[in-house]
């Protein structure tokens, strides 16, 4: 079964093509794209991994090639 609340979960329409953010960041909206860009991160259950409060997995652990 798999776990759908692990940030390491995803889902088919997780893929480089995805926009997360509607506008594109450019000098003068950078607080506003910033915000945008942490809400869809947090939504998707990733933010953990740009925030560093998921831990690299070391050399021996199953995730770590995955």
């Amino acid at each position: 079964m798999e776990d759908f609340n692990s940030p390491f979960f995803l889902h088919n329409r997780d893929h480089t093509g995805v926009v997360l953010v509607s506008h594109y960041l450019t000098d003068s909206n950078y607080n506003t794209w910033t915000h945008a860009m942490i809400v869809a991160l947090i939504a998707k259950n990733k933010i953990g991994f740009i925030d560093g409060s998921i831990p690299h997995p070391t050399t021996n652990d199953l995730l770590y090639n995955a």
